[in-house]
């Protein structure tokens, strides 16, 4: 739990304390757990922001995708997650590509002066796919010098 989350928690509970709620649960209706269906729910919650093709899946793969991208190893996001298996949270491993190319950037050699400090103009970081079947070099695309 974050210290944001645990802040919001505890003065929602001040709240309910204030207006004579005992349930402890969180989310209540005139002090009564609510038993309706989670997904339609969130479906009310996201017509009246007007948000559209967001699901609990949306929700869960943006929590990993931003876990990845600050920096949380796999291991730790298979953990929060709650995967069994480590495939399961190879799925949300990836990134967006400027993420990527920052990452590049930081290697020692990438920037030509042997330190890993980037520089205020660096050229633009190119990604060629692999290809899947065996090529001949010369019909490889040239990336120049």
């Amino acid at each position: 739990m974050t210290p944001v989350l645990h802040g919001v928690l505890m003065e929602h509970r001040k709240l309910h304390i204030e207006m004579g709620i005992k349930s402890g649960y969180v989310f209540t209706y005139n002090g009564q757990r609510l038993k309706s269906n989670i997904k339609r729910s969130l479906a009310r919650v996201l017509k009246k922001a007007q948000l559209e093709g967001v699901t609990l899946h949306t929700l869960r793969h943006t929590f990993a995708s931003q876990l990845v991208m600050a920096g949380v190893s796999l291991r730790e996001i298979q953990e929060l997650m709650g995967h069994r298996s480590f495939e399961t949270t190879l799925q949300y491993a990836h990134l967006s590509e400027d993420h990527v190319k920052k990452q590049v950037l930081k290697l020692p050699f990438a920037n030509g002066s042997g330190n890993s400090a980037p520089r205020e103009r660096h050229a633009e970081v190119i990604f060629v796919d692999t290809p899947k079947k065996k090529v001949p070099r010369e019909a490889l695309p040239s990336q120049g010098s």
